[in-house]
């Protein structure tokens, strides 16, 4: 398995969606509320979620936690992996679909090292599946199929 830093925008559409989904967007809900005061390598949030203050800083730590899964997996071979910093942008929600891409992508990328072991990864895992319970819930194939 091959692992790389993701791209700003796929971080800031997990940021999009949290965001909406604050406001009760029952696509998105529940959103992981358990990134509040969670801790990963000595980073805290804390408190409510805003958009000013606490989504570029939880971007940060999920591009942080990419990162170490990258060098987890590589073990430092490529020397200094460092691209550029990570640049939250507030961005429109991205649709169901493209959360759940997201998602997945990210935690594939993070899914080395002591990576899955992380409330952080936890949390994303968490909201990755209801996100997909939620999609096939509304699949017209399983609305169609007989209960039981």
């Amino acid at each position: 398995m091959s692992s790389y830093v993701v791209e700003d925008k796929t971080i800031n559409r997990i940021l999009a969606a949290i965001d909406y989904a604050q406001y009760g967007h029952d696509d998105y809900a529940p959103w992981p509320t358990a990134l509040v005061g969670v801790e990963r390598r000595g980073f805290c949030i804390t408190g409510e979620i805003d958009r000013l203050t606490k989504l570029g800083p939880i971007g940060i730590a999920l591009r942080e936690m990419n990162e170490a899964a990258v060098y987890a997996r590589y073990e430092g071979r490529h020397g200094d992996m460092a691209g550029d910093p990570y640049e939250y942008e507030t961005i429109p929600a991205p649709t169901i679909h493209q959360l759940y891409k997201s998602l997945q992508c990210l935690l594939y990328q993070c899914a080395e090292g002591d990576m899955p072991e992380t409330d952080l990864y936890k949390a994303l895992r968490s909201w990755a599946d209801h996100i997909a319970n939620h999609i096939t819930y509304r699949l017209d194939a399983v609305e169609a199929a007989e209960w039981g």
